[in-house]
């Protein structure tokens, strides 16, 4: 039926960003083979659907170079012209291809039998050595290349290395930078001149720094040429614009072949490079082009800024790979570095980055920043009022409880939309959130806004690439929804690069389909299953029911919320913006939350506030310590002068029976003496005239 959810089978789970492929009988060679026989015959749309079987597949970046080595060049051509999903399916291959083409190896003696033929007099023997270095060890080579370029003795041998180190391209260019730090002027020198040749973007900054600082002329004089050719004048606002760029992993930084993840650096002279883990490249990155930014100019705010946002976001990421299970080992400094030099930015430098993750989406960071500086502000902040604005509920939430606090510590009040916010954050239990990836705009907008109907938190995006660039930038993830043919990428490069973030992986996959019987064979067990329209919203809420959602992390801010809220109440601050949410809030959450929410309505509860809490009392389900709050809640309410309703006295009195805990028992008792009885009610309470209060232990007066 049109817009229902056809089931293809369980839902898949990444592992380690790899996707099983035990659904599949065929291996990815002879699927590729189907889709070249049925091309060659004019079948396109059978060749397509095999083509889109194969990436769906994933296979590996050898498996996708063995396909593109055993296969006619004219194949590669005619499936590039025909253009549409052709097109992209043909670019998607060769780009997984290449990578199977350029993963280097940190090989030390395949390296130096290498660089002995690089010296060669043979033209062939010697090109041939530049070309498999550079195509299987790439930066790994630089350090064994390094002393050649400082040896003032064999001026034709280190020539050959600085044109070898020219050919082998943007690769080299990351520990290239950093040898610039080396003590010999001379290699320095080299150093230089051989970015200035390469003209990579990213050595520009550096050279700058050392064209204006560096204490040899000669060095000076190379660095200012070579900066040139790389399009650098200002050190500092290079550095900066470098630092944004690794921040927000754009391409022109982070292309396949420009950055692995081996971080490099001088130390003792000598060339280090540090595995890294892919997810923090970025922002170490970052970080170092900030610093070097704010060394040469320490009053540089923007600098500034970058770097805490840097620090935070690391962190944050950090957080996220060991609740993924993933071991930090030495990145667990870098997370005890991070936390402490976020805050050390300042308050402006923190909001003038939180400013920024808001404008680009970018919901980790955004966090970390608010939790930075929720005990820092004495008061509302642009950033702080642009996070509550956000579309994120846990961004709102972190937002609404740093202004809370700050509203506390200053002594002010918070406005009616903290409150609101804090209110909405005490009820939340575990959210959902999805994302919609769909070129069509008008069906991708109607399944989002039918799913958000629904109390799903949808994300939408109309081209692949910019929803890549912000779901690296979200905390979490429980669905994903696809088109199976998008304006600019493939379906399986989304599903393959979300499969690779460990936030992200384990989200059940749902195909947006017209035919739904070919995404079936195309995507098999690994898909939940199809929507065709918005129609298909109800069963992908259906299917996502027992996806459990952060459940802990929603009680935990739900129960920071309502702990804000009580603060404020305290404090004199009006919090009954908040009160209809917190009636429902302690009635459905965990009793830890519950307890936080009754100690508002204990601080500042209206009428209505304290009926819930005597309802609550009474209910013979709830814990002990649930019931005796609730039924104080509501006494303090009733002493502040609230009117109690005759349905919260009746739940009061059943809260007296015997079979009550005397905690409960005394609580609701209490609240009875600060309600405004008549003589008559008052009386049948203490001679045990209310049928609950039969058994109590009443003196008979006789009568």
């Amino acid at each position: 039926m049109t817009g229902s959810l056809r089931k293809l089978g369980l839902a898949f789970v990444f592992s380690s960003g790899v996707l099983s492929m035990s659904a599949f009988a065929q291996d990815v060679q002879e699927l590729f083979n189907e889709g070249v026989q049925a091309l060659k015959k004019g079948e396109d749309d059978a060749a397509l659907t095999a083509f889109q079987k194969v990436l769906a597949a994933q296979p590996s970046h050898e498996q996708a170079y063995e396909l593109w080595k055993t296969t006619e060049h004219q194949i590669w051509l005619d499936i590039l012209v025909k253009k549409g999903d052709f097109e992209l399916v043909g670019k998607r291959l060769m780009a997984l291809a290449e990578m199977g083409r350029a993963e280097r190896k940190n090989d030390g003696d395949a390296i130096k039998a290498l660089l002995a033929d690089v010296k060669v007099d043979d033209v062939v023997t010697r090109r041939t050595a530049i070309r498999t270095l550079a195509a299987e060890h790439g930066e790994f080579a630089v350090p064994y290349m390094l002393g050649v370029l400082g040896d003032q003795s064999d001026d034709d041998r280190r020539v050959m290395y600085m044109q070898a180190l020219t050919e082998m391209g943007s690769d080299v260019v990351p520990p290239l930078v950093e040898a610039l730090g080396a003590t010999d002027a001379f290699l320095r020198r080299n150093v230089a001149l051989t970015l200035g040749y390469l003209g990579d973007h990213r050595a520009g900054p550096s050279l700058a720094a050392m064209a204006a600082k560096d204490e040899n002329e000669t060095c000076r004089n190379a660095a200012l040429q070579a900066a040139k050719k790389c399009g650098a004048t200002d050190a500092v606002a290079g550095f900066v614009k470098l630092g944004s760029d690794y921040h927000y992993r754009q391409d022109n930084v982070l292309a396949a072949k420009g950055q692995g993840t081996t971080v490099w650096s001088w130390g003792g002279d000598a060339l280090v490079g540090t595995a890294v883990h892919a997810a923090v490249v970025p922002d170490e990155l970052a970080k170092r082009a900030y610093g070097r930014a704010l060394a040469i100019d320490p009053a540089n705010a923007v600098a500034r800024m970058g770097l805490a946002r840097a620090h935070a976001s690391e962190a944050a990421r950090l957080v996220a790979l060991a609740e993924g299970g993933v071991e930090l080992g030495d990145l667990k400094n870098a997370y005890d570095t991070g936390i402490v030099a976020s805050r050390l930015a300042g308050v402006d430098a923190l909001d003038a980055g939180l400013q920024e993750a808001v404008q680009h989406k970018d919901v980790v960071t955004a966090v970390a920043l608010c939790r930075a500086m929720s005990a820092a502000v004495a008061g509302p902040t642009p950033g702080l009022e642009a996070a509550l604005r956000s579309g994120d509920g846990g961004l709102r939430t972190e937002a609404a409880l740093a202004l809370a606090h700050g509203a506390v510590t200053g002594r002010g009040k918070a406005s009616a939309d903290v409150i609101a916010a804090l209110g909405e954050a005490a009820g939340r239990q575990a959210v959902r959130v999805v994302a919609v990836v769909d070129s069509d705009a008008n069906r991708g907008a109607a399944i989002a806004a039918a799913l958000e109907a629904k109390g799903i938190v949808a994300h939408r995006w109309e081209r692949g690439a910019t929803a890549l660039a912000v779901l690296h930038r979200l905390p979490g993830l429980d669905g994903l929804l696809v088109a199976d043919s998008l304006s600019d990428l493939t379906t399986a490069q989304i599903v393959d690069e979300v499969g690779r973030t460990e936030a992200l992986s384990k989200a059940p996959l749902f195909i947006i389909t017209a035919d739904a019987e070919k995404a079936a064979e195309v995507w098999g067990e690994k898909a939940k299953g199809t929507l065709a329209n918005a129609d298909g919203a109800a069963a992908v809420v259906e299917a996502l029911a027992a996806v459990e959602g952060d459940r802990a992390k929603a009680v935990a801010l739900a129960g920071e919320a309502a702990s804000a809220l009580a603060d404020l109440a305290y404090t004199g601050t009006d919090v009954s913006a908040s009160f209809a949410a917190l009636r429902e809030a302690v009635t459905v959450q965990p009793d830890e939350v519950a307890l936080a929410v009754l100690n508002v309505i204990q601080a500042s509860g209206c009428s209505m506030c304290a009926e819930t809490a005597a309802t609550l009392a009474a209910d013979g389900s709830r814990s002990e310590d649930v019931r005796a709050s609730a039924a104080s809640a509501a006494a303090a309410c009733y002493a502040r002068g609230q009117a109690a309703t005759d349905a919260a006295v009746a739940a009061l009195k059943i809260c007296l029976g015997a079979d009550a805990p005397l905690s409960v028992r005394a609580s609701a008792a209490r609240a009875l003496g600060a309600v405004k009885l008549t003589p008559a009610d008052r009386a049948a309470l203490l001679t045990g005239g209310e049928p609950q209060l039969q058994g109590l232990g009443y003196i008979d007066n006789g009568g």
